[in-house]
């Protein structure tokens, strides 16, 4: 994941860009693929973005911990962000959503997203900066460098979705 120093309004203007260039993205994919398995391997675009919301999810979660002078287990309980790890997380949070309907995770994915930026634009500049404040960050990165990847999160996503989805796959000859 890439260090990159920005502050607080450079970071909101970052999550927004990108979450702006997804959903942008999402418009343009048929309603009657969102649902369809095997387009990214046994996902369906619908799971790329409950994915995503997933994940806000639960860095609301670790942030509100952070608040509380808490430490909590990061990313998962007996998990760590190597790739073995990051892959059954991942896993998990698939089967968490895979049997929900497209509306259901659309629903998930703007709602969740919605209370990820009010508690970033909530948090004190200061605190966002302040390296080492919350326990799941690298101790010697702010969390502002932290909440950056989110917005790669979105360009991931929206690469994937437009290769996979919105882009007539190449055949092979």
């Amino acid at each position: 994941m890439p260090h990159i120093a920005v502050d607080k309004p450079t970071l909101l203007a970052a999550l927004k860009r990108s979450r702006d260039e997804l959903e942008a993205m999402m418009a343009k994919i048929p309603a009657d693929k969102w649902s369809q398995r095997g387009l990214i391997d046994e996902w369906a675009p619908k799971d790329v973005i409950a994915h995503l919301a997933h994940w806000e999810e639960m860095q609301i979660s670790w942030t509100d911990a952070a608040n509380r002078g808490e430490k909590p287990e990061v990313p998962g309980p007996g998990l760590t962000f190597g790739a073995d790890d990051l892959a059954v997380l991942n896993r998990r949070i698939y089967e968490a959503h895979c049997d929900q309907t497209f509306e259901q995770i659309l629903a998930y994915f703007r709602e969740t997203h919605q209370r990820f930026i009010a508690q970033l634009e909530a948090m004190a500049a200061e605190v966002l900066v302040q390296k080492g404040y919350a326990s799941f960050a690298h101790p010697k990165r702010a969390l502002v460098q932290y909440y950056v990847n989110y917005a790669f999160h979105d360009n991931w996503a929206k690469q994937l979705l437009y290769k996979n989805v919105v882009r007539k796959p190449r055949t092979k000859k």
